[in-house]
Protein backbone atom coordinates (compact mmCIF):
# COMPACT_ATOMS: atom_id res chain seq x y z
CA UNK A 1 0.00 0.00 0.00
CA UNK A 2 1.41 3.54 -0.87
CA UNK A 3 -1.76 5.81 -1.01
CA UNK A 4 -1.98 8.65 1.72
CA UNK A 5 -4.14 6.45 4.18
CA UNK A 6 -1.68 4.11 4.79
CA UNK A 7 0.76 4.05 7.40
CA UNK A 8 4.17 2.28 8.24
CA UNK A 9 3.62 0.52 11.78
CA UNK A 10 6.82 -1.69 11.69
CA UNK A 11 7.27 -5.14 10.71
CA UNK A 12 4.24 -7.59 12.96
CA UNK A 13 2.25 -10.69 12.30
CA UNK A 14 -1.48 -12.18 12.93
CA UNK A 15 -1.23 -13.83 15.95
CA UNK A 16 -4.17 -16.10 14.29
CA UNK A 17 -2.67 -16.97 10.92
CA UNK A 18 1.52 -15.60 11.47
CA UNK A 19 0.30 -13.36 8.16
CA UNK A 20 3.40 -10.57 8.23
CA UNK A 21 2.49 -7.08 7.59
CA UNK A 22 4.37 -3.54 8.21
CA UNK A 23 1.79 -0.99 6.64
CA UNK A 24 -1.99 -0.06 8.30
CA UNK A 25 -4.99 1.90 6.57
CA UNK A 26 -7.21 4.20 8.34
CA UNK A 27 -9.96 2.30 9.70
CA UNK A 28 -13.46 3.32 10.92
CA UNK A 29 -13.48 3.37 14.94
CA UNK A 30 -10.11 4.39 15.24
CA UNK A 31 -8.12 7.46 15.90
CA UNK A 32 -6.83 8.67 12.68
CA UNK A 33 -3.23 9.95 11.76
CA UNK A 34 -2.32 6.07 11.98
CA UNK A 35 -2.94 3.37 14.35
CA UNK A 36 -1.83 4.03 18.43
CA UNK A 37 -2.31 1.58 20.94
CA UNK A 38 -5.96 0.32 21.45
CA UNK A 39 -7.08 0.65 17.86
CA UNK A 40 -8.17 -2.31 15.88
CA UNK A 41 -7.31 -3.70 13.04
CA UNK A 42 -7.78 -6.80 10.50
CA UNK A 43 -6.21 -9.16 9.19
CA UNK A 44 -6.14 -9.09 5.54
CA UNK A 45 -5.26 -12.55 5.35
CA UNK A 46 -7.39 -14.44 7.98
CA UNK A 47 -10.58 -11.79 9.24
CA UNK A 48 -9.29 -11.65 12.59
CA UNK A 49 -9.87 -8.87 14.57
CA UNK A 50 -6.67 -7.43 16.41
CA UNK A 51 -5.72 -4.40 18.33
CA UNK A 52 -2.84 -2.58 18.81
CA UNK A 53 -1.46 -2.82 22.08
CA UNK A 54 0.59 -0.05 23.88
CA UNK A 55 3.97 -1.52 22.56
CA UNK A 56 2.12 -1.40 18.61
CA UNK A 57 2.47 -5.14 18.88
CA UNK A 58 -0.87 -6.33 17.36
CA UNK A 59 -2.99 -8.78 19.80
CA UNK A 60 -6.32 -10.80 19.58
CA UNK A 61 -9.11 -8.32 20.54
CA UNK A 62 -11.00 -9.28 23.02
CA UNK A 63 -13.98 -11.40 22.16
CA UNK A 64 -16.20 -9.00 23.65
CA UNK A 65 -15.28 -6.04 22.02
CA UNK A 66 -18.64 -5.31 20.08
CA UNK A 67 -20.41 -5.35 23.33
CA UNK A 68 -17.55 -3.26 24.70
CA UNK A 69 -17.59 -0.66 21.72
CA UNK A 70 -21.80 -0.25 22.26
CA UNK A 71 -20.83 0.12 26.19
CA UNK A 72 -18.35 2.34 25.83
CA UNK A 73 -20.85 4.73 23.86
CA UNK A 74 -23.62 4.13 26.91
CA UNK A 75 -20.48 5.58 29.20
CA UNK A 76 -19.81 8.84 27.23
CA UNK A 77 -21.61 11.86 28.05
CA UNK A 78 -22.11 11.98 24.55
CA UNK A 79 -21.90 8.83 23.49
CA UNK A 80 -23.40 7.84 19.87
CA UNK A 81 -25.03 4.42 20.17
CA UNK A 82 -25.77 4.80 16.24
CA UNK A 83 -21.85 5.11 15.20
CA UNK A 84 -21.20 2.20 18.02
CA UNK A 85 -23.29 -0.12 15.99
CA UNK A 86 -22.08 0.95 12.54
CA UNK A 87 -18.06 0.33 13.59
CA UNK A 88 -19.12 -3.22 14.72
CA UNK A 89 -21.28 -3.43 11.10
CA UNK A 90 -18.47 -2.12 9.27
CA UNK A 91 -15.93 -4.98 11.39
CA UNK A 92 -18.69 -7.83 10.53
CA UNK A 93 -18.56 -6.84 7.24
CA UNK A 94 -15.50 -6.58 6.44
CA UNK A 95 -14.61 -10.00 8.17
CA UNK A 96 -17.17 -11.50 5.73
CA UNK A 97 -15.57 -10.42 2.76
CA UNK A 98 -12.14 -11.12 3.94
CA UNK A 99 -13.38 -14.72 4.60
CA UNK A 100 -15.29 -15.08 1.86
CA UNK A 101 -12.50 -14.39 -0.61
CA UNK A 102 -10.70 -16.73 1.38
CA UNK A 103 -6.59 -16.64 3.11
CA UNK A 104 -3.86 -15.74 0.48
CA UNK A 105 -1.41 -18.70 -0.60
CA UNK A 106 1.78 -17.38 -0.49
CA UNK A 107 1.18 -15.18 2.84
CA UNK A 108 2.21 -12.39 0.52
CA UNK A 109 -1.09 -11.01 -0.86
CA UNK A 110 -2.20 -13.82 -3.63
CA UNK A 111 -5.23 -15.04 -3.16
CA UNK A 112 -6.14 -19.06 -3.49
Amino acid sequence: MSDTHSHLVGFDQCPTCAYQFEMAGEAPGNSGGGPGPGDYSLCLNCGELLVYGENMITELAPKTWAEDAVQEAKDEEDGDLVSAAQFVRQIRAGQRMIRERGRFADGRGTPT
